[in-house]
């Protein structure tokens, strides 16, 4: 998990938010649904800059996990609205700080996350994981832990193994997504290819059964990592 800090936003309080990782894993699927056509009305010129590929490797159904760099505030909504077809059911990682801001935390809490310690083992963020994968959801990690604001290709480095405990303990596949920017950091609306790959299955990342081996969780993360570099080297020449 990454220690970067989050800017103090207004009305934020200085005592971490005390969530209910034990309360039970409630259906939202038709608000997010809403969502999605909501944020489309209100974010028209962001949607508009916005191409998805390789929608064919997203499932209709099931519970996987997704990993995917992130660059800009608006990804979660993006990789998303792309995803909407296949009305899945997500849940989304969100850096706990975010939730000591009672507004930020409403929105978050209404959209499907919940709140992740950046500079620690959050066993109790890892347990949660595993009871929404459980639940037949979908869970959606940032493994790089925050954005990358100079939007720069995405290397295993940097990257953080949380995504891959999770992976280990629920025994579920991998989707692997790119999100690549314009490299324009002076545009304001630049373009956004939001690449889906193929499914990785849990099988290939090399878990031994029964163990708990540090050195498997990362050089799965590096895989993961890797696919995901590979597939933002495709859009380097498209937008």
């Amino acid at each position: 998990m990454s220690s970067t800090k989050v800017k103090k936003l207004p009305f934020m309080s200085d005592k971490p938010y005390d969530y209910d990782y034990d309360a039970p894993i409630k259906n939202i699927a038709k608000r997010q649904q809403n969502i999605m056509w909501l944020a489309k009305i209100l974010l028209g010129k962001e949607f508009e800059s916005v191409e998805y590929v390789g929608l064919d490797n997203v499932p209709t159904g099931g519970s996987y996990i997704i990993c995917a760099n992130h660059v800009n505030g608006f990804d979660p909504i993006n990789l998303a609205f792309g995803m909407r077809g296949k009305k899945p059911e997500m849940r989304f990682m969100a850096k706990s700080e975010f939730f000591q801001a009672p507004y930020v935390r409403a929105l978050l809490m209404f959209f499907g996350g919940f709140p992740v310690k950046r500079d620690s083992a959050d066993l109790d963020s890892i347990k949660y994981s595993v009871k929404v994968l459980e639940s037949g959801k979908i869970l959606v990690v940032f493994p790089q832990g925050t954005r990358d604001r100079q939007r720069t290709r995405p290397e295993p480095e940097t990257a953080f193994p949380g995504a891959m405990m999770i992976a280990r303990e629920a025994k579920k596949d991998i989707l692997p997504v790119s999100i690549h920017l314009s490299p324009d950091l002076e545009n304001h609306h630049p373009k956004c290819v939001v690449r889906y790959g193929e499914m990785i299955p849990y099988e290939d990342l090399g878990f031994t059964e029964g163990k708990r081996r540090p050195k498997e969780l990362k050089a799965a993360m590096d895989k993961v990592m890797t696919k995901i570099g590979e597939q933002w080297d495709l859009d380097t020449d498209r937008v």
